[in-house]
């Protein structure tokens, strides 16, 4: 197994994958039902975005190295969602949702280097479903949707803040700098 670091890492990212994939499966199932999709599409959206997090998670924390391990999980989220996004038809705020969130994540764990590999894998994806499938092009959705990707992104935006945040406050509680991180949590008015 990985260090603490590393397994803590993969702790903090199953949770990410685990809370936004579900979310993502309530969007793309109700695009999916708009769309009367067949048993096919509904099975391997059940797979991708309820019992995949799952199995990223056991990956990483089974892994030699569990960080490197979990940034292999990261780019494989950037292909598959690539993958579900031309499958769909590249809808706007669905592409923004999915791409933005791999890209944040890449780039926390990799910086600049690991948000344009999170964009390549994202374009590997869809070209893998292009390719073989054709390509489609169904920009727009409906309300309820559109307004579900908007506060989704919003939300993984401000939610990987505060862990970020949380993160950078952890060493100086480690070393006895409490008063500072309280002032920090409850400044005096």
């Amino acid at each position: 197994m990985g260090s603490t670091n590393s397994r803590r890492v993969a702790r903090i990212n199953y949770t990410v994958r685990a809370v936004s994939f579900a979310y993502s499966f309530l969007v793309i199932g109700l695009v999916l039902f708009e769309r009367k999709a067949g048993p096919v599409a509904w099975l391997l959206l059940a797979l991708q975005f309820i019992v995949y997090p799952h199995l990223a998670y056991l990956h990483a924390v089974s892994a030699p190295d569990a960080r490197r391990a979990e940034i292999r999980n990261l780019y494989f989220d950037s292909l598959s969602l690539g993958a579900w996004v031309a499958m769909l038809g590249f809808p706007t705020w669905l592409a923004f949702g999915a791409l933005f969130s791999t890209g944040l994540n890449s780039a926390i764990m990799r910086g600049w280097f690991g948000a344009a590999a999170t964009g390549l894998c994202f374009a590997a994806g869809a070209l893998g479903w292009v390719l073989p499938m054709g390509f489609q092009h169904h920009p727009g959705t409906t309300d309820l949707v559109t307004g579900l990707c908007f506060f989704g992104s919003l939300a993984c935006s401000a939610g990987v803040g505060l862990v970020v945040q949380r993160q950078q406050l952890r060493p100086r509680t480690r070393n006895g700098d409490v008063r500072r991180i309280e002032s920090l949590v409850h400044p005096v008015q």
